[in-house]
């Protein structure tokens, strides 16, 4: 298992990527095929498969789906991503997803389109309740206002013999936040929202971020493997969450080993810094050893809330 962690790099982008960027050849099939294309045109669908992306030579399923769902939340205008080096990012993120039975390529395009569907559909009794990254307390005085195009829609519903229960689709007029939150379908007596809304920008960009990384460079083996056997990252990591923390620390290496990856310059520093903590966190949580702890804290938040 000495081989567990892989250099930057080992997932660099070759000549012929580079030289397709420079020319806006690249760009070019991203507006041909990501944004018109059969693989991610049904997005806010579970019956979405990613697999169709197979057949795509340069752009596979999570670099794809992970454009496509920036471009459509409105991310990429909100916090100013330059696309030449979005684009190199996510290509080197996805080649370094090793071809493993299960931890590969396919499973963080699942796992991404997971948590965008979540974000981005209804749910049943969802509180609306718009926030903005000015709200937070990491946020600087001087730090820009930043929303995502949640919560500039108005939404409809839609019903057709072939669905079960309400869906949405984009209205012709914008409106803020607020409005949209009072403008979704009910059902009875309860009412729809979009988690998205509820989300400041930053923290939907980085809960993205991190379902694209939070398997980078998979060995294909448990921690409990990595930990008795004393491989180097079990020994790097004190056997505490060892390949959780090896996701994060290889993903960010990788963002920061070149210039041409740093799609994140446009961040002020307490951005920046707010990002990084929450990528960090989302993908130590996915250490399931830890479950019962986060769904216990989840809990106590909700009781919480709840009227005595």
């Amino acid at each position: 298992m000495n081989n567990l962690g892989r250099s930057p790099s080992d997932f660099a982008i070759g000549p012929e990527m580079t030289v397709q960027m420079a020319g806006g050849k690249l760009r070019q099939k991203i507006d041909d095929r990501v944004c018109t294309g059969h693989a991610t045109n049904n997005l806010g669908s579970l019956g979405l498969h990613p697999e169709p992306a197979r057949s795509l030579n340069i752009l596979n399923s999570s670099f794809q789906m992970s454009y496509r769902i920036f471009y459509d939340t409105g991310l990429i205008e909100s916090f100013k991503i330059p696309e030449k080096e979005f684009l190199a990012f996510l290509h080197a993120l996805e080649c370094g997803y090793r071809d493993k039975p299960y931890h590969n390529r396919m499973h963080a395009a699942d796992v991404l389109h997971g948590v965008y569907h979540l974000t981005s559909q209804p749910i049943a009794g969802l509180e609306q309740v718009p926030v903005t990254d000015s709200t937070q307390p990491e946020s600087g005085q001087d730090s820009p206002l930043h929303q995502t195009y949640f919560g500039k829609r108005t939404w409809a519903p839609v019903r057709g013999p072939d669905l079960d229960g309400p869906t949405l689709k984009t209205a012709s007029s914008a409106i803020d936040g607020t409005a949209a939150a009072q403008s979704y379908p009910s059902d009875g007596n309860m009412p729809y929202g979009i988690m998205g809304i509820n989300f400041p920008a930053l923290e939907l960009m980085a809960l993205y971020l991190a379902a694209a990384m939070h398997d980078f460079d998979h060995p294909g083996r448990t921690n409990a493997f990595l930990v008795t056997t004393h491989a180097p990252q079990a020994i790097l990591y004190n056997d505490r969450s060892v390949l959780e923390n090896h996701h994060a620390a290889a993903a960010w290496s990788l963002l920061l080993s070149r210039p041409e990856f740093d799609f994140l310059r446009n961040l002020d520093k307490a951005e920046f810094k707010r990002l990084r903590y929450l990528i960090i966190e989302c993908v130590l949580a996915t250490d399931l050893k830890r479950h019962f702890e986060i769904l216990a804290e989840f809990t106590a938040k909700v009781s919480s809330c709840l009227p005595k």
